[in-house]
């Protein structure tokens, strides 16, 4: 769990939540903010909060951790590292005093992620996606903020190579989207961060109407496990800072692959290849259509 994802849903506990679940939250949230992050041990926050040990130990629990020593060690990073605008930005102090070190170990992460993709051609996930697509009536494509601004191209691209895809990041039509697509439609949720349990919903509402839903992470313990194709754009962006600027850019990246292989599928029926020819003689592509 990212750091700022760790902060909002804590504050959010203590906002939603009533009884011994808020006071914990409350208590830990005030600490955050004086900063005595590193003071603090199991026994003291059951103490102050008036509850036990193993009620402490569940709390972390349901926040997604093991036990207290695994969510004491994400607490004290908070308070080890740059914390801008009431955590919306969290950077690693230790990677940018130096900004040859900072670029350095971006870079790494970066190849890193293009080694994730490359392993998805060898190992043929990207060749399963291509074929989904290639044999699907619609292209249900749903994801917020990066993850569905870094999908356009991509959406443009099917679009002029006559796919019918539909991209959208609105609830409402996330929701419309999934209610609608049956055994014949591909249904592709994107949550980088791997935490988005609407989008989780609307993926299993899709898939329990038939169609094949495809989930796209960037963490391997995402909410999106029974997807029927689970694909994890695997970066240690986080490292540096909870923003997701690498993350995005392997996102992109992953949908050229994607795009070419699909193509390569198209170029291999006939009936693509007859129709391409009555189109070859202009650069509009706006009214090509592939009978699938």
């Amino acid at each position: 769990m990212e750091l700022r994802s760790l902060y909002k849903k804590i504050k959010l506990q203590g906002i939603n939540s009533t009884g011994i679940t808020k006071a914990i939250s409350d208590y830990i949230v005030e600490n955050i903010k004086q900063r005595n992050i590193e003071a603090l041990s199991l026994k003291k926050i059951a103490k102050n909060c008036n509850v036990s040990d193993a009620t402490i130990t569940r709390y972390c629990k349901e926040l997604g951790y093991s036990g207290f020593i695994p969510f004491k060690k994400h607490l004290d990073a908070i308070n080890t590292n740059y914390v801008i605008n009431n955590h919306e930005v969290i950077i690693n102090r230790s990677l940018v005093e130096s900004t040859e070190k900072f670029y350095d170990e971006y870079v790494n992460i970066y190849n890193r992620g293009r080694l994730a993709i490359k392993m998805l051609i060898k190992n043929g996930m990207v060749d399963r996606i291509a074929s989904l697509l290639k044999n699907c009536q619609r292209i249900f494509i749903v994801g917020n903020n990066i993850n569905y601004s870094q999908t356009i191209d991509f959406k443009n691209h099917l679009i002029a190579s006559g796919f019918n895809v539909l991209l959208e990041q609105d609830e409402v039509a996330v929701t419309s989207f999934a209610n609608i697509a049956t055994k014949n439609d591909v249904f592709i949720t994107i949550s980088l961060a791997g935490t988005d349990t609407f989008l989780e919903s609307a993926g299993q509402c899709a898939k329990s109407n038939g169609a094949q839903w495809i989930a796209i992470t960037s963490v391997s313990d995402s909410v999106f496990q029974n997807a029927d194709q689970l694909i994890v754009l695997e970066s240690k962006e986080w490292n540096i800072w909870n923003l997701y600027s690498l993350r995005g850019q392997m996102l992109f990246e992953f949908w050229n692959v994607i795009y070419l292989a699909t193509v390569h599928k198209l170029m291999e029926a006939e009936n693509y290849e007859k129709t391409f020819d009555s189109y070859q003689e202009t650069d509009d592509l706006s009214n090509l259509k592939i009978k699938m």
